[in-house]
């Protein structure tokens, strides 16, 4: 495809008689066109401008990939700007840190998840009385001689 221009941002702009003059193999066409709908491209700069600070309160974590389980590109996204990470780990320590540096809220879905690397990862919690769950996952970590 690369020799008919065709890059990730043409790609995602192919429409089926575009497929069909670029694979025109029944077979191999087939193949492509379930892979291209599982990937389920995403334009980033038309995702940034409609993303909204309600539903996605920043910064975020922002993981694209075949599936939710293997991710490929990692992203942190804040005032809709975006900061391309080379990791998932690297994109957590960017969002943190970002979290920490501007100090705005965690947002409440993933809340127990930012404390718990506050205070067991980072050990720089804020508040003097931490909730039992994490208390108590604390202990079995330094338990299982993980902290």
């Amino acid at each position: 495809m690369t020799d008919n221009g065709v890059d990730m941002a043409a790609l995602q702009l192919l429409s089926e008689s575009d497929i069909v003059s670029l694979i025109p193999k029944i077979g191999i066409r087939a193949k492509f066109s379930e892979r291209l709908r599982k990937h389920e491209i995403i334009n980033i700069d038309q995702y940034l401008e409609n993303v909204s600070h309600h539903t996605h309160p920043q910064p975020y974590i922002l993981a694209l990939g075949a599936d939710k389980l293997t991710s490929t590109e990692h992203f942190v996204v804040n005032e809709k700007q975006i900061i391309k990470q080379p990791s998932l780990l690297k994109a957590v320590d960017v969002c943190y840190k970002a979290h920490f540096v501007l100090d705005c809220k965690y947002q409440a879905k993933c809340k127990w998840v930012w404390k718990f690397f506050e205070s067991c990862i980072y050990k720089q919690s804020k508040d003097k009385v931490e909730s039992s769950s994490l208390r108590a996952f604390r202990a079995y970590l330094k338990f299982k001689q993980v902290l």
